[in-house]
């Protein structure tokens, strides 16, 4: 069966889109609530700084999938409407510069699609509580999944502590937020229940007036908002194609097919770019070409700093923490990572003749203006310059022509008995 393959389509998304991550960032930075000193913030931290890093090794990994690779090159598509139109890409051949190893009949080995019933269950009770269709109960005992309407004190050789006090505190019992054994005690109280819960701060707790104490919590249960069983009349109120529990699972099932679909062919798009990688051999990069990606990606970060009212200067060293010679480090090494992986596909696309036909720009155009929300092709062409969306149709197409052309297999279980010796 062929997939059709959007890969490299994901530079336009994440041009779209990031800005409003930074705003993100932002918003949570300035958010602070009162539930934080009692709260594992150190956890909370180490996931952070985990994200950044998963973020940092995607945006520099030299095996990229071509999506990741074109998603970190900010083109014209990541300038302004203005900067798109003035600034030229430089034409290149990318044969001179890169030696094709083998690119067809890749061998690739993939674990069998399976959506399990607790996947639908999960899947089911996360769109109920995205749709805020808890219940809430003012009466019965708290189980693990449900949100406790809890006020409590948090107090340390009697006296309360400061940020240890909350009313109404709606607290989700599993969710590992607040330190260990405090979820644990809220389980299985009842509503209108009062209890005192004796805990102790982890040792290397970021408030060192906590840290390693003996404190004792005193909570009051409100109320209880649970997750209701699914019911005919819920699945309509969740679904407007659904109308029976019957229908809605199935329903949920395929959405849940169709995404690991996607996310299979995403690892299969990573395993093929990885090994063509490894075939080839990349002669020399056009430094013309490097200098245009490191000036448009420049610019578009000088454009973010400006919405901040602040310099480039200043903006990447408070938002990367970095010096403005690590950022154009920084910017000239992903360029290069960047141009490697639009070289090695312009260089298949060159020898396998393969080329974005008028009717087909015609139609990607009008199916990128729907995918990224836009009221026109026009305008989604005021800040995406035609040039960028050809390239990124011509890559789409080329890892579709590789797609087609690899050998892919599925796991067998002795594959997974091998794979795990191998661990």
């Amino acid at each position: 069966m062929k997939k059709k393959c959007m890969a490299a389509a994901v530079v336009m998304a994440c041009s779209l889109m990031l800005a409003g991550c930074s705003d993100g960032n932002k918003e949570s930075t300035e958010k602070e609530t009162v539930d934080q000193t009692q709260t594992e913030k150190e956890t909370e931290t180490e996931t952070e700084e985990a994200t950044e890093e998963k973020k940092e090794e995607a945006a520099t990994s030299s095996d990229a999938t071509a999506a990741d690779a074109t998603a970190a090159d900010a083109t014209a598509a990541d300038a302004t409407p203005a900067d798109a139109q003035e600034l030229k890409k430089p034409e290149y051949r990318a044969l001179d510069y890169v030696q094709l190893g083998t690119y067809k009949g890749l061998e690739i080995t993939v674990d069998p699609i399976e959506v399990t019933d607790e996947e639908v269950d999960s899947e089911i009770s996360s769109a109920i509580v995205r749709a805020g269709k808890r219940e809430e109960l003012s009466e019965g005992t708290v189980e693990n999944g449900d949100i406790a309407v809890i006020d409590f004190v948090g107090k340390k050789d009697d006296v309360a502590f400061d940020g240890g006090t909350a009313k109404d505190y709606e607290l989700e019992i599993g969710s590992n937020t607040f330190i260990s054994g405090f979820e644990e005690g809220v389980e299985g109280m009842k509503v209108g229940e009062t209890k005192d819960l004796e805990l102790t701060f982890p040792e290397n707790y970021q408030s060192t007036e906590l840290a390693g104490q003996d404190v004792i919590f005193t909570v009051t249960v409100n109320a209880i908002k649970r997750i209701p069983e699914l019911s005919d009349d819920l699945v309509k109120e969740l679904s407007s194609n659904s109308q029976t529990v019957e229908e809605y699972r199935a329903e949920v099932k395929e959405a849940l097919t169709a995404n690991k679909v996607s996310q299979q062919e995403n690892t299969e798009l990573q395993t093929i770019y990885s090994q063509i990688v490894q075939n080839s051999v990349v002669k020399d990069f056009p430094q013309d070409v490097i200098d245009y990606t490191v000036k448009i990606r420049k610019d578009y970060y000088t454009n973010i700093a400006e919405q901040y009212g602040m310099g480039l200067v200043d903006f990447v060293q408070g938002m990367y923490g970095m010096t403005e010679e690590q950022f154009d480090e920084q910017l000239g090494y992903l360029a290069q990572e960047t141009v490697r992986q639009e070289m090695l596909l312009k260089a298949i696309a060159e020898t396998e003749n393969i080329e974005v036909s008028e009717e087909e720009y015609l139609e990607g155009l009008q199916a990128y203006t729907e995918m990224y929300g836009f009221e026109s092709p026009e305008a989604l062409l005021e800040v995406n310059s035609e040039e960028t969306v050809r390239e990124v149709l011509l890559q789409d197409k080329v890892m579709q022509f590789l797609l087609d052309n690899a050998v892919i297999k599925e796991a067998t279980a002795a594959d997974a008995t091998i794979a795990d010796a191998e661990k």
